[in-house]
């Protein structure tokens, strides 16, 4: 528990876990450049993407590089899915959707 990466601190962090729970957001795998390298290489080849992203910072990360890969390069993802996609906000279901229209 407690990995869903979020835009603001858990209320209730995990003490057992981490040495600062106070600021805990949860884990992040990817930064913006490897997860945009990794997402160019998917797009440019035709393949749908099924991306984990758990908690609206994760999200957000996600929506925001391929929205950037598509403005930067014309690319258009042909199907994108967001596996564990939690505590997702309005404004992002509304990307996504406009993402896979």
């Amino acid at each position: 528990g407690y990995t869903a990466n979020l835009t603001h601190p858990y209320l209730n962090p995990p003490f057992f876990k981490v040495s600062n729970p106070h600021h805990w957001n949860g884990i992040i795998f990817y930064t913006y450049s490897k997860l945009k390298e990794n997402l160019e290489k998917i797009f440019n080849n035709g393949k749908d993407v099924a991306a984990h992203a758990n908690g609206d910072a994760a999200i957000q990360l996600l929506l925001q590089v391929i929205e950037d890969i598509i403005f930067e390069s014309k690319v258009v993802p042909t199907k994108v899915r967001i596996e564990h996609c939690t505590l997702i906000r309005n404004d992002q279901i509304d990307k996504l959707y406009r993402i896979n229209r």
